[in-house]
């Protein structure tokens, strides 16, 4: 009885089973699956469009970061500088080289007649950034700013856009647009 009950609902489950030549129902019977050349054409000048909006935009994105980055860099190297002087007690600078786009920090230790190097010069983030001028900031260890070689301000210029950083007298750093 067992044995006829199960080839009676293995019967039925083959019954309902497609042949392998044949066609699911509903599918038109000649079409092939797949995608067809338009479809595909058609996805991939969207894909294209997508890209040629999307390349400029990111382009755009990375030149402006690249010019905070100096930007922020130069601030930095600012401050540091002062603070540095401030702490350890005696003077610090930092000069900025317009024609190789790098800053070196210098420092004259007590008993030293001239400043000396402080590593080597560190170039500023962004290659292409342009310096208005060369300046050297001197600091002072009660904080107090001057600069030797140029302004208490210069300009950073990158991509067709301008910043200025100003340094107050006691190492406020201001940048504008």
């Amino acid at each position: 009885v067992q044995q006829h009950f199960f080839r009676r609902g293995v019967n039925k489950v083959f019954r309902n089973k497609i042949k392998p030549n044949q066609q699911p129902a509903g599918t038109g019977g000649n079409r092939s699956r797949g995608y067809t050349l338009v479809e595909i054409a058609f996805t991939m000048v969207v894909g294209l469009v997508m890209t040629a909006i999307a390349v400029p935009m990111v382009q755009s994105t990375v030149r402006a970061y690249r010019f905070r980055a100096a930007v922020a860099d130069a601030a930095w190297a600012i401050r540091a500088a002062r603070y540095q002087a401030i702490m350890k007690g005696y003077p610090y600078a930092v000069a900025f080289n317009a024609q190789t786009n790098t800053y070196q920090v210098m420092n004259q230790p007590i008993g030293a007649t001239a400043m000396v190097n402080v590593g080597n010069p560190i170039p500023l983030a962004g290659s292409k950034v342009a310096l208005s001028q060369d300046v050297t900031l001197q600091f002072r260890p009660n904080g107090l700013v001057q600069a030797s070689v140029g302004q208490l301000s210069f300009s950073m210029t990158y991509a067709g856009k301008t910043k200025t950083l100003a340094v107050s007298r006691y190492g406020h750093v201001t940048v504008t647009p």
